[in-house]
């Protein structure tokens, strides 16, 4: 529920109820449009490459409206490789790009860390410095690329 909703809520009990009721019900159209909308691009995109950039617009905009930042900018992001694969929206691929760069350096994200912890482990039980060295000693002892 978002402050708006509840701040209806607290100061008209009677009408706060009815109006998160529609609010909710407005928010839950818009997130099933900006899905369809995603759904729709990605089948476009198996089926049929050509035409995907107008169906991605499309998701992104959706997405944008309601907002759902991660889909726009993953939206943002399929839009720019479809305004490439067209050979000639250079300049809309470019905007389509930093629009996506902005939605994506807004939210709430860390790197993963999961393959440096991994190295960082690995180098303190080896006793080496870095990656080089770890790589050059699983060499001397046989470690083989696929072993898992």
């Amino acid at each position: 529920m978002d402050d708006l909703a509840i701040g209806i809520c607290r100061s008209h009990p009677q009408v706060g109820e009815k109006a998160l009721h529609l609010r909710m019900q407005a928010s839950g159209s818009l997130v099933i449009s900006a899905m369809r909308a995603l759904y729709d691009a990605e089948w476009i995109r198996a089926t049929d490459p050509a035409g995907a950039a107008d169906a991605w617009r499309q998701a992104e905009q959706a997405c944008t409206v309601v907002p759902l930042r991660w889909s726009a900018a993953y939206a943002g992001w399929r839009l720019t490789e479809a305004l490439l694969a067209e050979r000639g929206a250079r300049d809309q691929a470019a905007a389509a790009l930093r629009r996506c760069h902005t939605f994506a350096t807004t939210l709430p994200a860390e790197p993963l860390l999961a393959v440096s912890t991994h190295i960082s482990h690995m180098l303190a039980k080896t006793g080496t410095a870095n990656r080089v060295e770890l790589a050059q000693l699983a060499r001397r002892r046989g470690v083989s690329q696929g072993a898992g």
